[in-house]
C-alpha cells in the first residue's frame, strides 16, 4: 500500500513538472534550434553546388577589387560603444527614473534619455569616431550619408505603414470581427496566428507588417480564451511572419543584388529558405505547445 502511494505520488509529481510552464526565453530554444539547422545547413546542402560558378567568381572579383586609399579601421571597443551608445543613454534615464525630477541629474538623463535624443547625440558621436577620426573629410562623411538616406527611408516607411495598418484594425473594429469569425472556425489557435502572419507576408511583402497585423487579429482572442499562452502565440507570429519573402519583399532584392544570383536562383534558394523556416519553426511551435 505504501509503495503504491510512492508510485502515485512520484507520477503525479512527473506531471506537474511536465505542465509547468516554460518561461518565454526556454520557448525559443526548441523553436529556433531546429529551425536554423533545416533552413540552414540541410538548405544549403541540398540546392546550393558546392563548386563555385564562373559568374560568382566574376561577382566577387567585382566586389573586392578596389581602388579606395586603403584606412585602418576603428577599433573594436570604439565601434561597440557607438554602435550601443544610443541603447547606453536611454538606460540611464531608466536607471534613475527614481531620483526626483528638480534633481539636475535627473533632468540631464530625461533630456539626453529621450529616444530622439540619444539617437541625435550617438549619431554626432560616430560621425567623429568612425569617421573624423579615422581621417575622413566632412565632404566624404556628406557623401555616406547621402547614400544611406534612401535605404533608411524605405525601412521607416514599412514600419510606419505598419504601424498604420494596425491603428487602422484597431481603431476600426476590425481585428474583433475577425478575430469572432476566426474562433468560431475552431482552428487550433497556433496555426491560425501563422498563417494569418504566413497570408500577410505573402500580400504585403513585409514582415513587420505581417506580424503588426496578425497580433492586432489575435490578440481579441487571447482576452476571449485565457488558457492561451501568450509566448507560444507570439512564435507562432514570428513563424509565420518570415515565410514567402519574395519579389515584393526588400530583402528578397537585397539577398539577389548582393549575392549576384539571377531572379530564379533567389526565388528557389532564399524564399524556398524562409518557406522551410517558417514550416519547421510551426511544427517545432505545435511541438512545444503540446507540451505546455
Amino acid at each position: 500500500m505504501e509503495q503504491s502511494i510512492k508510485r502515485s505520488s512520484g507520477h503525479a509529481n512527473t506531471r506537474s513538472c511536465a505542465a509547468a510552464p516554460l518561461t518565454p526565453q526556454a520557448c525559443y530554444v526548441p523553436v529556433g534550434i531546429p529551425t536554423i539547422i533545416f533552413a540552414g545547413p540541410v538548405w544549403v546542402r541540398i540546392t546550393c553546388k558546392k563548386e563555385i560558378t564562373p559568374a560568382q567568381i566574376k561577382f566577387l572579383g567585382t566586389r573586392t577589387d578596389s581602388t579606395e586609399t586603403v584606412r585602418e579601421l576603428p577599433g573594436f571597443g570604439i565601434t561597440l560603444f557607438t554602435i550601443c551608445l544610443p541603447l547606453l543613454l536611454m538606460v540611464v534615464k531608466t536607471l534613475t527614473s527614481g531620483l526626483a525630477e528638480e534633481t539636475l541629474i535627473r533632468r540631464f538623463t530625461l533630456a539626453v534619455g529621450t529616444p530622439l535624443t540619444a539617437l541625435m547625440i550617438s549619431l554626432v558621436f560616430a560621425f567623429w569616431s568612425l569617421g573624423l577620426r579615422q581621417g575622413r573629410s566632412m565632404l566624404q562623411l556628406l557623401e555616406i550619408s547621402q547614400r544611406s538616406f534612401p535605404v533608411l527611408a524605405g525601412i521607416v516607411f514599412v514600419i510606419g505603414a505598419g504601424g498604420a495598418f494596425n491603428s487602422v484594425l484597431l481603431k476600426s473594429g476590425v481585428g474583433e470581427v475577425i478575430s469572432g469569425m476566426l474562433l468560431s472556425t475552431h482552428i487550433n489557435p497556433v496555426i491560425l496566428a501563422w498563417f494569418i502572419a504566413w497570408i500577410m507576408h505573402l500580400a504585403v511583402g513585409s514582415a513587420t507588417v505581417a506580424m503588426i497585423s496578425a497580433a492586432s487579429m489575435i490578440s481579441p482572442m487571447l482576452a476571449a480564451d485565457h488558457q492561451l499562452t501568450p509566448e507560444i502565440l507570439v512564435i507562432a507570429i514570428g513563424a509565420g511572419s518570415i515565410s514567402w519573402a519574395h519579389v515584393t519583399d526588400s530583402a528578397f532584392w537585397i539577398v539577389r543584388e548582393y549575392l549576384g544570383i539571377s531572379l530564379s536562383e533567389a526565388l528557389k534558394k532564399f524564399t524556398g529558405a524562409t518557406i522551410l523556416a517558417s514550416v519547421v519553426a510551426l511544427i517545432a511551435t505545435l511541438i512545444l505547445d503540446h507540451f505546455i
